[in-house]
Formats: structure tokens, C-alpha cells, sequence
């Protein structure tokens, strides 16, 4: 095991000079689960960038992880290679450079972790997940952003939001795009119609904040006669939907998304979403809700159509809009397409990810035992709390 620092900015510049304990560094990415979803596959496709610069990646789970729950995912590939999957008995004697959380879940399991420092990487606040009644839960989850430790976001909406109600100075890293696989060159699964919207509806049907039934009663209400449904939920059909995909590898999504002329994506909550832009490489347009994130690439009557945050007419309106006027829909294409083209793909963020990676570690102010005595203590003042529920938190 390696020695502990009392200095992290010490130990990190001797690690960067190659005269530390260790000459690569090693990262522990603690993971809440490993199902279909967009920030699973942004952890995902860094990790899978890290080896080739000399970092050593482990994930860490409560349960042992087998390969076939990642077959959706191009780390399926690199599953026993050069990227490590553990539980966490088995990192007990382990010793890492960092160590990261996740999901607010894996923020209360970092003391569990022996590192030099910890960090958070921060996809949302992911307290607005939960409905508003949920007082307790909500707060119980907004302990986590309390703690001095460094953090890394992907969006400048959360950066500006932890500094103003947390005091943290959040390193900001743009996700990339994995540009071999969202392009606008390749097949499709069946070729748009000039002239016939072709309406796509992505989402887990059974996540409330991500709102896809009101997406297809939009469809609905706007008499759009071709919709699709991409999903990650287990079903086969879905009501006033033509062809539902579920559960797609991420190799096959662009061939969904390069057969359909705009996605409808109406979240209530999200970090920095993926799918209108992974739509835009792909030749498509987006109809969004001006939730929090939007505004990192998506800009109204430019490459995207953006409506008020629940405004269901609104977007009613614009579907029917987009349907009976082709041309809008190709200058919207073509401005969303140049949009996708001046996006970084994985490669070129990776390396800004690593910097900001190390700058949060340096910002690390708590130790392992203080870690462990704050989870210890909110997580048992929550349970407390709330005893007379069923299933608790986890």
C-alpha cells in the first residue's frame, strides 16, 4: 500500500514528475450500477480513454459485475483487458490516487475507499430527481455537495450552482461525442421521407422527470403520423407509437437516429443531456424543454426548436410546425449539423477531463475518516427519520 500525503498538491505534482509511490496514476470510479444510461456511457467512454494515458482504471460496485451487463457498451470489449471491475471487499488493501463518486448513492460509500484523494463527478443535482414532497430524500441527497472535497461537472449551469450554494470551485469539462459512431455517413434503418416528419421519442417510459408519455401524447395532439420510440425500458410496444427499439447497443442508436427528421426530448431535469446531440451528428433536429444544460450547444430557431418548461401546446404547435414546413426542418438540420461539427469528440475532452480530474483532487480538503464519520452520520440521521417507510434509501 502506498504511502498517505498529509499534502495532496505535493503528492500529485511528484506523481506528475514520475517520482511518486507509483509512476501511473490509479483512479476508482464507484459505480451505483452499470444498466443503460447516458452518464453510465460518459463514464464509460472516459474510462476507456484513461489507459491510453497512463491511468490505471478501476470501477468499483457493491456486487460483482459480469461482462454481459455491459454488452450495450463498447467497454464490453475491454471488460478483462486493460480496465478493472471490483467489488468493494475486494479493494479492501487497495490503494488509490483517486477516488470518485458517481452518483450521489456511491458519495456515501467513498469512505469505504483507501485514496489519496476524493472527488465528485457531478452530472446533476440530482436531489431534483425526486419529487418535491420527497422533502427528506431530496435533502438527504443535497448532503453530498456539503463536503469539501474536489468536483468535476459537465455542465456550467452545475458549476455555477455548487459555488452559489456550496462554496465549491468545480472544474467544468464539456462531455465529448463518440464521433465514429454519431456521423451523418452512415446506414440507416429506413430512409427518412422528404417531405413526411418522422418523429423520435427517447427515454426510459417509466421515469417520471424524463416525461416520455407527454412526448408521445405531443405526437398525439399534433397528428404526427410516424413516431418511433427509443428506449431502455423492457418493452416490445408502446401505445401510439409505430416501431418501438429497446435496449439497443449504443453502435445501433445512430441508425435510429439518422432515420428520423427531430427527436422530442422533453425532460423536466438534466445535467447536459445527450440524445439531441448525438441527433444532430446524425442529420436530425431537436424540440426541447429550456430545462437547466439546454443552453450548452441547443439555440432556438438556430438548430433546435425550445419551449417553455411544460408548456405541452408549445410543443404541440412546433411539431405541427416542422410538419408542414419541410424547409424549416432542413435549415434546422443544416445549423444543427454544423452545431455537432465544432462539438470535441472523446479524445480531445479526455485530456481536458484528466487535467480537471487532478486540479479537483488537489482541492480536497477531507480526509477518509472525516468521509466516514459525515456518511455515517447522515445516512443514519436519514434512516431514523424516515423508519416508518418501506425500502429506505437504497
Amino acid at each position: 500500500m502506498q504511502a498517505k500525503f498529509d499534502n495532496i498538491a505535493e503528492y500529485w505534482c511528484l506523481l506528475e514528475r514520475g517520482k511518486g509511490d507509483d509512476q501511473m496514476f490509479k483512479w476508482a470510479f464507484l459505480m451505483f450500477g452499470v444498466d443503460i444510461s447516458g452518464g453510465t456511457n460518459v463514464i464509460f467512454q472516459i474510462a476507456l480513454r484513461l489507459k491510453k494515458q497512463g491511468i490505471s482504471v478501476t470501477f468499483i460496485t457493491e456486487k460483482r459485475v459480469e461482462r454481459n451487463q455491459v454488452s450495450w457498451n463498447p467497454i464490453y470489449e475491454s471488460f478483462d483487458d486493460h480496465i478493472f471491475w471490483k467489488t468493494y471487499d475486494e479493494v479492501k488493501n487497495e490503494y488509490f490516487d483517486v477516488a470518485i463518486a458517481t452518483y450521489w448513492k456511491t458519495f456515501y460509500s467513498l469512505y469505504r475507499v483507501n485514496a489519496q484523494a476524493y472527488t465528485y463527478f457531478v452530472q446533476s443535482i440530482e436531489s431534483r430527481f425526486y419529487p418535491s414532497e420527497e422533502i427528506n430524500l431530496r435533502n438527504f441527497v443535497d448532503k453530498t455537495y456539503e463536503p469539501q472535497i474536489g468536483v468535476v461537472t459537465e455542465a456550467k449551469w452545475i458549476k455555477e450552482y455548487l459555488a452559489n450554494h456550496y462554496n465549491h470551485d468545480a472544474e467544468y469539462v464539456r462531455n465529448g461525442i463518440n464521433k465514429e459512431y454519431f456521423n451523418n455517413n452512415g446506414i440507416s434503418l429506413k430512409k427518412r421521407n422528404q417531405g413526411k416528419l418522422r418523429v423520435l421519442i427517447e427515454g426510459p417510459v417509466n421515469i417520471a422527470f424524463k416525461n416520455v408519455p407527454g412526448a408521445i401524447e405531443a405526437c398525439k395532439s399534433a397528428e404526427i403520423e410516424d413516431v418511433w420510440l427509443l428506449t431502455a425500458s423492457d418493452v416490445k410496444k408502446y401505445k401510439d407509437v409505430n416501431e418501438t427499439f429497446n435496449k439497443l447497443p449504443i453502435n445501433r442508436v445512430s441508425e435510429i437516429y439518422r432515420s428520423c427528421d427531430v427527436i422530442v426530448k422533453l425532460s423536466y431535469v438534466e445535467g447536459m443531456f445527450g440524445p439531441p446531440l448525438e441527433m444532430f451528428h446524425c442529420g436530425g433536429t431537436a424540440i426541447v424543454y429550456n430545462i437547466t444544460g439546454h443552453d450548452e450547444y441547443i439555440q432556438h430557431e438556430y438548430n433546435s426548436l425550445v419551449a417553455p418548461v411544460g408548456d405541452q401546446q408549445k410543443v404541440v404547435e412546433y411539431l405541427q410546425n416542422l410538419k408542414s414546413q419541410p424547409a424549416l426542418v432542413e435549415t434546422l438540420k443544416v445549423n444543427a449539423l454544423q452545431t455537432a461539427q465544432k462539438w470535441p469528440d472523446w479524445e480531445e475532452t479526455v485530456v481536458l477531463y484528466i487535467k480537471a480530474m487532478e486540479n479537483a483532487a488537489k482541492k480536497c480538503q477531507v480526509s477518509q475518516e472525516e468521509l466516514s464519520d459525515f456518511s455515517r452520520y447522515t445516512v443514519d440521521l436519514y434512516e431514523r427519520e424516515n423508519t416508518h417507510k418501506k425500502g429506505k434509501w437504497d
